[in-house]
């Protein structure tokens, strides 16, 4: 008796077996799945992003060269007004005409040097500025965009040379300067915005912020050199230090608290000038983390039902051995007359049932004939 008690376990333990195979394999699958969906979400959203990421970066970079191109047209053009080049028109006329320029194109103000590098109109002195040396060599010149804590606002300049008798490309006898609204490089940058905490900023040769969201960083921040010494900013300095020296692509940094994708672009025709858009993850990775739930719902869903089919086919498969079982116990035990179950399992527990029952008559028709002989 014991011994049937131990061979219905092992029976019983086959099917334990079988459903925790089947159990095991759904799990797999389903765990492999579910990464593999996880990731190539992933990688579709975050291309996608860093799609729209390099479009914004091309655009906001245009903006700016745009932006640059009719301020130096509009000093070039200037310069080769023959009335300003005229020495015998007065300085107001010459002011006026400045002037009107002025309000005509949204400028702060605009200036006249002289061969010396002063301002005709205010006597200030600009002869060791850079906006004046290239402008006497014939060169347009656009400065670095820095924030002016008196004035409260970024300010920089453009300059083209005064041509003699305002005729192009003969001698410069001045220099034509403008200072442009300086929020104007702001505004573009905070137009430039992907997701909810993205943002824009643009940075020069040598990594100093000169255009930003914030004003208050031009001329202030400079991430390629803070990342040399705080670990905290390395990875966005690093990105920096790429802008400024012309390169194009697409950055994960952390900066301010939150992980970003960075994407950036040079300005074309300016003098190292790159402007960088950035995402914030936090919003796009909401519906990645959503469609990731999603995915562990449905895994621990599958599996459940893995789970429960996993031991009907255990139990399809255990319970007619262990009927078999049962029976050749008993045959086992000198039991030949006990009827034979009949199975209808149609796979090989029927064909081994039948068989155990012809095998069980043979042998009673054995015992007959040896009986008969006794006898």
């Amino acid at each position: 008796m014991k011994e049937n008690v131990m061979k219905k376990k092992n029976v019983f333990g086959i099917e334990k077996k079988i459903s925790q195979g089947v159990a095991r394999l759904v799990i797999t699958f389903n765990v492999i799945l579910g990464l593999l969906a996880a990731i190539s979400n992933y990688y579709v959203c975050s291309t996608s992003v860093s799609s729209v990421l390099n479009e914004a970066s091309h655009i906001a970079a245009n903006l700016v060269n745009a932006s640059l191109k009719d301020y130096v047209v509009l000093a070039y053009e200037t310069g080769s007004i023959a009335r300003l080049a005229d020495p015998n028109r007065s300085i107001q006329d010459k002011q006026a005409i400045l002037n009107q320029r002025v309000a005509d194109h949204d400028m702060t103000t605009a200036m006249l040097l002289n061969t010396e590098g002063v301002d005709i109109f205010t006597g200030e002195d600009f002869s060791d500025s850079k906006n004046f040396t290239e402008a006497m060599k014939g060169n347009t010149y656009v400065s670095t965009p820095e924030y002016d804590t008196g004035l409260g606002h970024v300010t920089f300049m453009v300059s083209a040379p005064l041509w003699e008798g305002g005729i192009p490309h003969t001698t410069p006898i001045g220099v034509i300067v403008y200072m442009p609204n300086g929020e104007a490089l702001n505004e573009i940058m905070r137009a430039i915005k992907v997701g909810n905490n993205g943002n824009a900023f643009m940075v020069d040769s040598t990594g100093l912020t000169i255009a930003d969201v914030d004003a208050t960083l031009v001329g202030q921040e400079n991430l390629a050199e803070e990342g040399k010494h705080d670990s905290s900013l390395k990875a966005i300095g690093e990105i920096v230090e790429k802008m400024a020296t012309g390169q194009s692509g697409v950055g994960i940094s952390t900066y301010d608290g939150q992980i970003e994708m960075i994407s950036y672009y040079p300005v074309p025709e300016s003098e190292g000038w790159s402007v960088g858009v950035c995402a914030a993850l936090v919003d796009f990775i909401g519906p990645l983390m959503a469609t990731l739930v999603l995915l562990i719902i449905l895994v621990i869903l599958f599996t459940a039902i893995g789970l429960v089919l996993g031991s009907r086919t255990g139990k399809k498969i255990a319970q007619p051995i262990g009927i078999c079982v049962d029976r050749l116990n008993l045959v086992a035990e000198g039991d030949l007359h006990t009827e034979t179950p009949v199975l209808q399992t149609n796979d090989e527990t029927e064909i081994l049932m039948n068989a155990l029952g012809h095998t069980i008559d043979s042998m009673n028709e054995i015992i007959r004939d040896i009986s008969g002989n006794l006898e």
